[in-house]
């Protein structure tokens, strides 16, 4: 994958992808690490995470940390869903990778 190739795809399936790939290689990734670096609201993130979730399969996880009410956390990975882990990987790792924290999905 490159920029060139990346750019091709629609904005939302970009963002998707994009986080897919945070959520897998972020030790303990929050919402605030994928608001961070993809620079998009935290309603966007939750209907992205949700969309991973229903139209795609992936069993996402939110694990509480604190014990106490609020939303602190971090997510898992328990099911790819309709993705195949090690393609992904080999199509999106070095891409992701080099652009991570460079880049533009708003």
């Amino acid at each position: 994958m490159d920029q060139k190739t990346f750019s091709k795809l629609s904005t939302e399936l970009q963002r998707i992808y994009y986080i897919l790939w945070m959520l897998s290689t972020i030790n303990e990734c929050t919402t605030d690490d994928l608001k961070n670096y993809t620079e998009l609201p935290s309603n966007t993130v939750w209907r992205l995470l949700n969309k991973l979730r229903m139209d795609y399969s992936v069993d996402v996880e939110f694990v509480r940390v604190g014990g106490g009410i609020g939303k602190r956390g971090y997510y898992e990975i328990l099911d790819w869903g309709v993705f195949d882990q090690g393609r992904f990987f080999a199509i999106f790792d070095d891409f992701f990778s080099a652009e991570h924290g460079k880049l533009n999905v708003k």
